[in-house]
């Protein structure tokens, strides 16, 4: 199943696989991540945040 991913403040949208890796497909089709350890889960710049409204969905 596909979803469809919004990068917010910078307005970039994709498409994602369900059961993918979310910051590796994000870096693989060149979105605009801050990843200042290169995504290796160092440095805390690549955290999601999901809103309220859309916990439900969450496993």
């Amino acid at each position: 199943m596909v979803k469809i991913v919004r990068l917010e403040p910078i307005a970039q949208e994709t498409a994602i696989e369900t059961n993918g890796n979310l910051l590796s497909i994000l870096i693989k089709k060149d979105l605009d991540v801050l990843k200042e350890c290169g995504g290796r889960g160092m440095c805390a710049t690549c955290h999601v945040y999901v809103k309220k409204v859309w916990m439900h969905y969450l496993p």
